[in-house]
């Protein structure tokens, strides 16, 4: 399993929301930059950035500071965030991200989704199916679709995605613990695809669990930054 550190960014600024939501944010660090440079020298390889401010307002806005992080660390980037459209997805792929976390525009305009995929290859787009119940949110989570989970992975998977983000959005930022019911039914269901654990990593049994159960990766944030799990425990589980 795959241990990615988290770094939500708003203004340039560290911060956590608790599900999603803006009035909550909290800073942990004044620069995302030295944050990643933390995880680099702690021995991690991939990080995950989420553009808060692009989620919002559905355009990317954190080139700069990727450009910044891709310059002082050698870490393997997978970024989401207000990739909706294929100059967005052009943008933060020059500006060094490997992975594009793509989301909404699954659901809103699959034309242009289609596009990004031809443009930069479905195997570097990990497709964010972040649930609220059984529905797949969009637009930062301001908004509930009528598609299902089920309905989302099986339309994309056949687009040739691999790579899977699920984040239960009522367990994200709320330090509960995963939830392992939906992952190991994820996991059997759908054997041949890859899915990133997000939402509700609350210490470091939640991280045994998802290793025992063969997660492909797990996302780990405000565990971190509240001190609930310490780095060192967090490398334990990465391989």
């Amino acid at each position: 399993m795959i241990v990615i550190p988290a770094i939500d960014i708003y203004n340039d600024k560290v911060v956590r929301l608790y599900q999603g939501d803006f009035n909550t944010a909290k800073i942990y660090n004044e620069s995302a930059v030295n944050q990643a440079k933390i995880f680099a020298d702690a021995g991690f390889k991939r990080i995950h950035i989420v553009d808060l401010s692009g989620s919002r307002e559905g355009t990317v806005k954190i080139a700069h500071t990727i450009e910044s992080i891709k310059y002082e660390t050698n870490l393997i980037i997978e970024c989401g965030g207000g990739i909706r459209t294929l100059e967005n997805a052009a943008s933060m792929v020059s500006a060094g991200v490997n992975y594009l976390i793509v989301g909404s525009i699954s659901i809103t305009d699959e034309k242009v989704f289609d596009e990004i995929i031809t443009s930069v290859g479905a195997e570097r787009i990990i497709l964010a199916s972040d649930v609220n119940g059984d529905k797949v949110a969009i637009k930062g989570w301001e908004e509930t679709s009528a598609v299902s989970l089920d309905e989302h992975i099986t339309i994309n998977s056949a687009k040739g995605i691999k790579q899977f983000l699920c984040t239960d959005i009522s367990r994200d930022g709320a330090l509960q613990g995963t939830n392992n019911v939906l992952y190991e039914r994820l996991n059997k269901q759908y054997s041949d695809l890859s899915f990133i654990a997000s939402g509700g990593v609350k210490d470091e049994s939640n991280l045994i669990e998802l290793k025992n159960m063969d997660m492909f990766a797990a996302i780990v944030g405000k565990a971190y930054y509240e001190d609930k799990i310490s780095l060192e425990a967090m490398k334990k589980y990465d391989s």
